[in-house]
Protein backbone atom coordinates (compact mmCIF):
# COMPACT_ATOMS: atom_id res chain seq x y z
CA UNK A 1 0.00 0.00 0.00
CA UNK A 2 2.86 2.35 0.84
CA UNK A 3 4.47 1.61 -2.56
CA UNK A 4 1.24 2.49 -4.31
CA UNK A 5 1.07 5.80 -2.44
CA UNK A 6 4.70 6.57 -3.32
CA UNK A 7 4.13 5.72 -7.01
CA UNK A 8 0.97 7.84 -7.07
CA UNK A 9 2.81 10.75 -5.43
CA UNK A 10 5.67 10.47 -7.94
CA UNK A 11 3.26 10.40 -10.88
CA UNK A 12 1.37 13.38 -9.51
CA UNK A 13 4.63 15.27 -8.94
CA UNK A 14 5.87 14.41 -12.46
CA UNK A 15 2.59 15.57 -14.01
CA UNK A 16 2.73 18.83 -12.07
CA UNK A 17 6.35 19.26 -13.05
CA UNK A 18 5.41 18.87 -16.72
CA UNK A 19 2.72 21.54 -16.43
CA UNK A 20 5.21 23.97 -14.92
CA UNK A 21 7.71 23.22 -17.66
CA UNK A 22 5.11 24.00 -20.34
CA UNK A 23 4.00 27.26 -18.73
CA UNK A 24 7.09 29.26 -19.63
CA UNK A 25 7.00 28.71 -23.41
CA UNK A 26 3.27 29.52 -23.67
CA UNK A 27 3.82 32.85 -21.92
CA UNK A 28 6.32 33.89 -24.57
CA UNK A 29 4.57 32.31 -27.58
CA UNK A 30 2.87 34.80 -29.86
CA UNK A 31 -0.88 34.48 -30.27
CA UNK A 32 -0.67 36.13 -33.70
CA UNK A 33 2.08 36.81 -36.22
CA UNK A 34 0.82 38.58 -39.33
CA UNK A 35 2.20 40.40 -42.34
CA UNK A 36 -0.15 43.08 -43.62
CA UNK A 37 0.43 44.35 -47.17
CA UNK A 38 -1.72 47.26 -48.32
CA UNK A 39 -1.80 48.86 -51.77
CA UNK A 40 -3.80 52.10 -51.33
CA UNK A 41 -3.81 52.87 -55.07
CA UNK A 42 -4.75 49.36 -56.17
CA UNK A 43 -2.81 46.30 -57.37
CA UNK A 44 -0.19 48.23 -59.39
CA UNK A 45 0.39 50.99 -56.84
CA UNK A 46 2.84 51.57 -54.02
CA UNK A 47 3.02 49.08 -51.16
CA UNK A 48 2.63 49.67 -47.43
CA UNK A 49 3.75 46.64 -45.42
CA UNK A 50 3.96 46.00 -41.71
CA UNK A 51 4.35 43.12 -39.31
CA UNK A 52 1.84 42.63 -36.49
CA UNK A 53 2.69 40.46 -33.48
CA UNK A 54 0.21 39.92 -30.65
CA UNK A 55 0.91 38.35 -27.28
CA UNK A 56 -2.82 38.05 -26.61
CA UNK A 57 -6.28 39.18 -27.69
CA UNK A 58 -9.30 40.87 -26.22
CA UNK A 59 -9.66 43.92 -24.04
CA UNK A 60 -6.41 43.17 -22.18
CA UNK A 61 -4.25 43.24 -25.33
CA UNK A 62 -1.83 46.16 -25.24
CA UNK A 63 -1.91 46.79 -28.99
CA UNK A 64 -5.32 48.02 -30.25
CA UNK A 65 -4.77 45.97 -33.42
CA UNK A 66 -4.83 42.78 -31.34
CA UNK A 67 -8.15 43.54 -29.66
CA UNK A 68 -10.86 41.48 -31.31
CA UNK A 69 -8.46 39.88 -33.80
CA UNK A 70 -9.67 36.41 -34.83
CA UNK A 71 -9.52 34.17 -37.89
CA UNK A 72 -13.30 34.50 -38.17
CA UNK A 73 -13.11 38.30 -38.24
CA UNK A 74 -10.73 38.13 -41.21
CA UNK A 75 -12.76 35.48 -43.04
CA UNK A 76 -14.10 36.31 -46.49
CA UNK A 77 -17.72 37.24 -47.07
CA UNK A 78 -19.71 34.11 -48.02
CA UNK A 79 -20.40 33.96 -51.77
CA UNK A 80 -24.14 33.73 -51.20
CA UNK A 81 -24.26 37.07 -49.34
CA UNK A 82 -26.01 39.83 -51.32
CA UNK A 83 -23.82 42.94 -51.47
CA UNK A 84 -24.58 46.48 -52.57
CA UNK A 85 -22.92 47.65 -55.78
CA UNK A 86 -21.00 50.50 -54.15
CA UNK A 87 -17.38 51.12 -55.06
CA UNK A 88 -15.28 52.12 -52.07
CA UNK A 89 -11.97 52.86 -53.77
CA UNK A 90 -8.96 51.10 -55.26
CA UNK A 91 -7.43 49.91 -51.96
CA UNK A 92 -6.44 46.24 -51.76
CA UNK A 93 -4.71 44.34 -48.96
CA UNK A 94 -3.43 40.91 -48.08
CA UNK A 95 -2.97 39.50 -44.58
CA UNK A 96 -0.82 36.40 -44.11
CA UNK A 97 0.55 34.58 -41.07
CA UNK A 98 -0.98 32.80 -38.10
CA UNK A 99 -3.57 33.48 -35.41
CA UNK A 100 -3.60 31.00 -32.52
CA UNK A 101 -1.65 28.57 -34.70
CA UNK A 102 -4.15 28.76 -37.58
CA UNK A 103 -2.82 29.81 -40.98
CA UNK A 104 -4.23 33.05 -42.37
CA UNK A 105 -4.08 34.17 -46.02
CA UNK A 106 -6.85 36.68 -46.70
CA UNK A 107 -7.33 39.34 -49.37
CA UNK A 108 -9.27 42.55 -48.87
CA UNK A 109 -10.67 45.16 -51.25
CA UNK A 110 -13.31 47.89 -51.29
CA UNK A 111 -15.08 46.73 -54.46
CA UNK A 112 -18.61 46.48 -53.01
CA UNK A 113 -20.64 47.15 -49.87
CA UNK A 114 -19.70 43.83 -48.24
CA UNK A 115 -15.98 44.34 -48.86
CA UNK A 116 -16.17 47.91 -47.59
CA UNK A 117 -17.83 46.69 -44.38
CA UNK A 118 -15.21 43.93 -44.02
CA UNK A 119 -12.38 46.45 -44.44
CA UNK A 120 -14.01 48.84 -41.96
CA UNK A 121 -14.37 46.00 -39.42
CA UNK A 122 -10.60 45.38 -39.72
CA UNK A 123 -9.48 49.01 -40.09
CA UNK A 124 -7.18 48.77 -37.04
CA UNK A 125 -5.23 46.07 -38.88
CA UNK A 126 -5.49 47.38 -42.47
CA UNK A 127 -5.46 51.13 -41.92
CA UNK A 128 -7.77 53.81 -43.24
CA UNK A 129 -8.65 53.57 -46.92
CA UNK A 130 -7.03 56.07 -49.28
CA UNK A 131 -10.28 57.89 -50.09
CA UNK A 132 -11.13 58.62 -46.45
CA UNK A 133 -10.00 61.61 -44.40
CA UNK A 134 -7.44 60.82 -41.68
Amino acid sequence: MLRLAIVAACLLFAACGDDDGDAAPSQTALAAELTVTVRPEGPGGPVRERRVECQGFGSEAEDPVCRGLTVERLAPVPRTTPCTAIYGGPDVARVTGTIDGERVDERFSREDGCQIARWDENVALLGRPSNRPG
